[in-house]
């Protein structure tokens, strides 16, 4: 048997409660403190398809529940809907996205949505937010939906993502933006594609995704190592660091014929590269099924929150995972 890894496991409601409204595309990021910020787009079903994003701050309460305040989103002038969230030093940024495709615009009939630039840095320490327009030209991506992102000290970084039209953008171009010094830097291009449902985890300045293979980035430049995790059509679900050095990850591997998913939990630690088996979580099979379309966020060292439209999970980490640093 497995060692256990975490010491209680709540089932809270998801955050499509709400009958009139159908949402999609939630995006969170951790702001420390047990708090953490929150996005998604709703359908409110008026007239027709009208979509709109929803933005939100959620605070663990004493009573181990989660608080929700609704507030104001970044300036969006262009409607741009299903924006991604990730932290970045002392920020959050907002990334990606996009806006429906007018055939004819006269008779409000559309197309599949379109790629829209968006991107906003809301800095925590002010609950301010700053717009960054699109630089014409190769010294910025092109705008995209979908993409890998993820924070490395003081630096966001983007990987592949969706064009219009499809098979524009390679699927493997990798792209820095300084928070320091506002300025995008082209990269090292990644050995397999990417997208927003690729999941890792970054540790002092790297940041580590297990596949079919172990990726790390650093430096601007990519490594490739193979592993072994069972079965090579598993997908990640979630990838979350423990203090130190260790990766809680969760894996899934979907059977269409049944429509059930089968989950498997991972400590991963970056230094051996052999992940190790944990006991999965006490969870039902609905519930496990909303958790493959959910987002995670450590909203402190030993606490981790998974929001999905139907249920969100709660779970304590046992703190004999986490690394000295933490002791």
């Amino acid at each position: 048997m497995a060692e256990p890894w975490y010491t209680d496991c709540t089932v809270l409601p998801g955050v499509g409660d709400d009958e009139e409204e159908a949402v999609y595309d939630i995006g969170m990021a951790s702001l420390g403190h047990n708090t953490a910020m929150m996005c998604y787009q709703v359908d409110l079903g008026t007239e027709g398809y009208v979509p709109k994003e929803k933005w939100f701050i959620l605070s663990l309460t004493p009573d181990r529940t989660i608080d929700i305040q609704r507030i104001p989103g970044p300036p969006n002038p262009q409607g741009v809907y299903s924006m991604q969230l990730v932290r970045v030093g002392d920020a959050v940024v907002a990334y990606g996205g996009h806006t429906l495709n007018p055939i004819e615009a006269e008779r409000e009939e559309y197309d599949d949505s379109i790629p829209r630039w968006f991107m906003a840095v809301y800095t925590i320490a002010t609950g301010e937010w700053e717009s960054v327009p699109y630089t014409e030209g190769d010294l910025s991506p092109e705008p995209l939906c979908w993409s890998c992102l993820f924070g490395i000290g003081n630096t966001l970084v983007v990987v592949g993502g969706n064009q219009h039209p499809p098979d524009v953008v390679s699927p493997m171009l990798t792209w820095e933006y300084s928070l320091d010094t506002r300025q995008w830097t082209r990269c090292m291009d990644c050995p397999r594609a990417m997208s927003s449902k690729t999941s890792g985890a970054t540790f002092h300045g790297t940041h580590h995704i297990y596949s079919d293979a172990h990726l790390a980035y650093k430096d601007r430049k990519w490594t490739k190592t193979p592993i072994d995790m069972g079965d090579p059509t598993v997908r990640t679900l979630l990838a979350v660091p423990l203090y130190g050095h260790n990766q809680l990850m969760a894996v899934t591997k979907w059977c269409r014929k049944t429509s059930k998913g089968v989950q498997r939990f991972y400590l991963c630690d970056p230094v051996s590269n052999e992940p190790r088996p944990l006991p999965p979580l006490p969870l039902s099979a609905r519930q496990l099924r909303y958790l493959v379309q959910s987002k995670t966020v450590m909203l402190s060292p030993t606490t981790m929150l998974s929001v999905a439209t139907d249920t969100s999970v709660l779970v304590e980490i046992d703190p004999a995972l986490l690394g000295p640093e933490y002791h």
